[in-house]
């Protein structure tokens, strides 16, 4: 719960109203973006602990979830089966 609001709270620091000094264009966002990505694995790594120590395991599926993995699954078919490759990849990746 630390590493979630951590997130919470340094996405909002690190990128809101902020501009971007001219000589050194991208560096004060890959760290902020770096940070945001350390503090998301940490709490993916520390979420799938908590989800294998715990002896009956138990995931909850909202109905949802299904259409979404549907979808994600119809997405990636038509990717993979597109005519044109190079214009349903960046589709894919937008």
């Amino acid at each position: 719960m630390g590493a979630v609001l951590a997130i919470l709270v340094w996405g909002p620091l690190a990128y809101g109203a902020v501009r971007v000094n001219p000589e050194t264009q991208g560096v004060a966002h890959l760290y902020g973006l770096l940070v945001i990505q350390g503090l998301t694995a940490l709490a993916a790594v520390l979420w799938m602990a908590r989800f294998f120590a715990q002896k009956p395991f138990r995931l909850l599926w909202p109905p949802i979830c299904w259409a979404v993995l549907g979808f994600v699954l119809y997405a990636i078919v038509r990717c993979q089966t597109a005519e044109l490759e190079y214009a349903a990849r960046q589709n894919c990746s937008a």
